[in-house]
């Protein structure tokens, strides 16, 4: 068994994402992929969400209990090499509280039971969702890394005051804190009081790489060009309303939208719009290479205003030119890509760049994100823990 022969340093990963729905483009998700392949051995524990939501079933709420009952029937699958996922039973129940002491209990005895199975003693421990803080805190781990790889308290619909006290404790239990984003890092330098580290996402070159064959979509062939193409979930209204608003300004170009959404929203039922759905992370870059220029639009939000879009590497990986509206820390990549700060200049910016192929190459485009390759992250992560083997 690879998991028990190898002398390696084990890491358990308490991710915010759900191995068995979300894309395997996440942050977390493509780190722990990254660590096993390089013969670490990983459990993953899936995301136990963020608490009771405030979601109404209007909204997708009663889809995400149904999706999160099939994920947790999965209970310890090894999806990869090296590798294996752990979904707990458990009850969406934090913080403080008998029910949510008794919750914490009960899954970390699942992860202890799975460590002793995959035969990992004292892993590194990767806590990239708080809501798993206490499990964390009764499983032996040799140390505990704070991923921050978005904004958990600014999430809508959930207790900002819940996830803030426990982003606190998370903070304040672990040795380093990693932030995705530079922006929420400079926010928070009284909150990390040093111990922040800047980890910017990464991309799977391997992956999106527009040198590979990529067969169109049958999906996707029977579609006009030009097309303008939109990759991530549309569960934010905001970002909704913003690509309708620039596919009404653009009724000559195919606007053709892949992700999945847990409602319909009537502004996107235009002629020129195409919800083609959730695709797995590796068709991703099928959709890309026949597309004109990718969109990214970042929600108008406050967990928005901290985020940085995994997606935008993978597009300018793929060569595409980039059109999106103005995101915290775009100013970095104003070289490669075009922004806009309305609906209208983000339409505008798309036709200039249908016009003259964007700001730079798709060559330049590619180059610019050549050093963040995941697997480069990976080695830096390992490093920063202290695990120094080959």
């Amino acid at each position: 068994d690879a998991m028990r022969a190898t002398a390696a340093d084990p890491y358990l990963v308490f991710s915010a994402g759900d191995w068995w729905y979300h894309s395997h483009g996440h942050a977390d998700l493509q780190l722990s992929i990254c660590l096993a392949r390089a013969g670490r051995p990983v459990l993953m524990v899936t995301s136990m969400g963020l608490g009771a939501s405030a979601v109404t079933g209007r909204n997708g709420g009663s889809r995400r209990v149904v999706r999160k009952l099939r994920s947790m029937a999965k209970t310890l699958r090894r999806p990869e090499p090296n590798m294996a996922v752990l979904s707990p039973i458990f009850l969406p129940v934090f913080g403080a509280g008998p029910g949510a002491r008794l919750n914490a209990w009960f899954v970390a005895l699942q992860v202890r039971g799975a460590l002793r199975i995959l035969r990992m003693s004292t892993p590194h421990c990767v806590l990239a969702n708080p809501t798993a803080l206490e499990v964390a805190r009764r499983t032996e781990v040799s140390d505990l890394t704070f991923y921050r790889v978005d904004d958990f308290s600014a999430t809508d619909g959930y207790s900002r005051e819940l996830l803030s006290g426990l982003e606190d404790r998370s903070i304040d239990l672990s040795a380093r804190v990693l932030y995705s984003s530079p922006e929420l890092m400079r926010r928070e330098s009284q909150r990390h009081r040093g111990k922040g580290i800047e980890f910017t996402h990464g991309v799977d070159l391997r992956l999106f790489d527009p040198d590979l064959p990529h067969e169109e979509p049958t999906d996707m062939a029977s579609l006009s060009h030009p097309r303008v193409a939109f990759v991530g979930n549309l569960e934010d209204a905001s970002r909704r309303g913003q690509i309708a608003a620039v596919a009404r300004l653009l009724p000559g170009v195919s606007i053709v939208v892949i992700g999945s959404s847990l409602h319909h929203d009537a502004r996107l039922d235009l002629p020129n719009v195409t919800l083609i759905g959730a695709k797995s992370h590796h068709d991703v870059p099928r959709y890309l290479a026949h597309s004109d220029v990718a969109l990214l639009i970042v929600a108008k939000t406050g967990w928005g205003s901290a985020a940085n879009p995994i997606k935008l590497k993978e597009y300018l990986a793929m060569g595409v030119p980039v059109v999106g509206n103005d995101f915290a820390g775009c100013e970095a990549f104003t070289d490669l890509i075009r922004v806009g700060t309305s609906d209208a200049e983000v339409a505008e910016a798309i036709r200039s760049t249908l016009r003259d192929g964007g700001p730079a190459s798709a060559a330049a485009r590619r180059a610019g994100v050549q050093a963040d390759g995941w697997d480069t992250k990976a080695a830096r992560f390992r490093a920063l823990v202290g695990d120094t083997a080959p």
